[in-house]
């Protein structure tokens, strides 16, 4: 969830530039930017200060034997995470916290925005500090069970050891790359500009350029294709970049090797280069990432590969490659685009004929918040529900291993995939029945499992209800393109 919380902090400056509208805090942030500023600040600290406060009081509950408290505790930590977005939203179309950032610096390319999302994710980044008590509680919880059990036990993570891990795989997974697509937009936007004959540009400082690219330049015909390419490039690169910023190392060939590549070929993907993910023991974790397949990787995480069987390490590289062939990543940000821009659309529409006139205050402030706030819904659920179909195509998958005529999900197979997830949930110190925004809970993927079995590979529930998922986000796509041609005519 945090990384997409991450994203949807760049998502909101990109709406405020998309919708362009008046803010209810421009005259403030123009006049007044250092105090718009703090006041953003001030209201993250007091985000903050509840949150310790929450966590302080789980901990002395813990100690009397109230786990609720403890898991009520991590569950206040994840809404806060919810409300610095919704806090950075208002902040923005609200009280103009980026164009007081434009109004200290200018508007260099990428570092107006950076400024602009630097107080939310220097808060986002502090909850996980400030709960780490409570983590580590319930790590304690699950590892007393797994010494119960006569299992090896994983080493103690420190409290900066782990706040800097939810920072990697968090924070700097979308950071980096977002801040490299808002730079290369920034570029091709002012490199149009120039071309289309900037104030300022003179016939010398063009004279490089053939007349047609002048002319597309001047139609707002060059910047769309540099950031579509840029866009191709990020993407197909990010897993460079990747490995630098999770420590990582590649699976010596082996038999352990040979299986996960075979659990890839079963889903129907090319098996992406293995590695090894170190985070000290302190993770049980699996991630694919690449969409070209000499740059794609399968990265598992050392606490992963010491404490799954064989068939469950099986069972979590054919799950990781399954959201990989149904390009899930790709729908997800889809549907996130699709949500965010129907409902913005659909919201302005609304606005403007009930409490607002056009492009007011208001209308941008309506439009802006419950944009963001059905986005996130949309994206939560959508999101699960593919977690449910990477479960049943690596449950699938391990029974055409076991058996290549199979034509329904095996009993074990399932039992494998069922298996694994329980087991990664015991080592990371997650309660099956808890509930994720993104993924579910594990208790209920593993009954989606059971119910599986015995049904036709080809005939499994969860495909369909993800095709029709899948046609709903370009309905929705396209429903939002021809409102936004409407709106345009409109204003001719």
């Amino acid at each position: 969830m945090g990384h997409l919380l991450v994203l949807a902090l760049f998502i909101t400056l990109g709406l405020r530039e998309t919708l362009g509208a008046p803010l209810l805090g421009a005259s403030l942030a123009n006049n007044h930017p250092l105090a718009v500023l703090a006041s953003v600040v001030i209201a993250n600290l007091a985000l903050l200060s509840v949150l310790a406060m929450v966590v302080s009081r789980a901990g002395r509950r813990a100690g009397t034997g109230d786990i609720r408290a403890i898991i009520r505790a991590e569950q206040w930590a994840a809404a806060t995470r919810v409300g610095i977005v919704a806090l950075h939203a208002a902040s923005v179309f609200g009280l103009g916290s980026l164009d007081a950032v434009r109004t200290l610096i200018g508007d260099p390319i990428a570092i107006d925005e950076l400024l602009g999302v630097l107080p939310p994710i220097l808060a986002m980044s502090a909850t996980w500090w400030i709960e780490f008590p409570i983590h580590q509680r319930l790590r304690e919880v699950m590892l007393l069970r797994r010494l119960d059990e006569g299992e090896a036990l994983p080493s103690i993570t420190t409290r900066s050891s782990y706040g800097w891990s939810m920072v990697r795989m968090h924070v700097l997974f979308v950071l980096i790359p977002v801040t490299a697509l808002f730079a290369w937009s920034d570029a091709a936007t002012g490199l149009e500009r120039s071309l289309g004959g900037a104030p300022g540009a003179t016939a010398a400082d063009l004279a490089w350029a053939p007349a047609w690219l002048r002319e597309a330049a001047q139609s707002g015909l060059v910047s769309p294709p540099l950031i579509f390419a840029g866009v191709l490039g990020v993407f197909a690169l990010f897993p460079l970049a990747l490995r630098l910023i999770w420590p990582t190392d590649p699976l010596p060939p082996g038999e352990l090797r040979t299986a996960l590549d075979d659990a890839q070929r079963a889903v129907g993907v090319r098996p992406g280069r293995v590695l090894v993910w170190h985070t000290g023991h302190a993770m049980a974790n699996g991630a694919v990432v690449g969409i070209v397949p000499s740059v794609r990787y399968v990265l598992l995480s050392d606490l992963l590969l010491s404490t799954l069987r064989l068939d469950e390490l099986q069972a979590v590289a054919a799950h990781e490659a399954a959201h990989l062939r149904h390009r899930h990543a790709l729908w997800l940000v889809l549907a996130l685009l699709a949500s965010a821009g129907l409902a913005g659309s659909l919201l302005w529409w609304a606005a403007v004929w009930t409490v607002a006139p056009p492009e007011s205050e208001t209308a941008t402030l309506v439009v802006a918040l419950g944009s963001v706030a059905l986005a996130l819904l949309v994206v939560g659920a959508v999101s699960r529900r593919f977690e449910w179909q990477a479960d049943a195509t690596a449950a699938n998958a391990l029974s055409q291993l076991r058996d290549p005529h199979q034509a329904s999900i095996d009993p074990e197979a399932s039992t494998a995939m069922a298996r694994a997830l329980r087991r990664v949930a015991a080592v990371n110190g997650v309660p099956i029945a808890k509930r994720g925004w993104r993924h579910g809970s594990i208790a209920y993927r593993i009954d989606r499992l059971d119910h599986l079995v015995g049904r036709a590979s080809a005939k499994l529930p969860i495909n369909r209800q993800v095709r029709a998922i899948k046609i709903a986000i370009l309905v929705a796509l396209a429903a939002t393109a021809l409102l936004a041609v409407a709106d345009a005519w409109l204003r001719l």
